[in-house]
């Protein structure tokens, strides 16, 4: 194995997750200004009436959601994982859509926990 000079082996990188997650944010960022925009003109010069206000400030509340949400599963996208040299630990680089991209290091045996299962019929699954 090939290690840098930090004593990582690079075990996996998520191609083009960056650049979609940033795209996510960019789209989101620009219903929220365009929405508000909307509402803002809708409130000081009222054209289609109350209704319309009121979807305008729904459709901004649930670009908001849409933004916690995005910030919320981003940051817990694996974006890099190295194999430190002593092959007890990984280092696990995660994305976040809005602030800097973390970084922690966990033990491998630390990975495998017991969480109440997705599979059919099994009551915990353990990995």
């Amino acid at each position: 194995m090939k290690f840098d000079k930090d004593g990582r082996f690079h075990l996996y990188h998520s191609e083009g997750g960056e650049s979609f997650v940033s795209t996510l944010t960019r789209i989101n960022m620009c219903f929220i200004g365009g929405n508000t925009f909307l509402l803002i003109l809708e409130v000081t010069s009222p054209f289609f009436g109350y209704w319309h206000g009121m979807s305008l400030l729904t459709t901004v509340l649930l670009n908001l959601l849409g933004s916690r949400m995005l910030n919320h599963y981003s940051s817990r996208m694996v974006n890099n994982m190295w194999l430190l040299k002593d092959g007890k630990n990984v280092e696990i680089e995660f994305m976040n859509a809005f602030f800097l991209p973390e970084t922690r290091k966990y033990a491998i045996r630390n990975l495998g926990y017991y969480q109440p299962a997705r599979v059919y019929n099994v009551h915990m699954f353990s990995y």
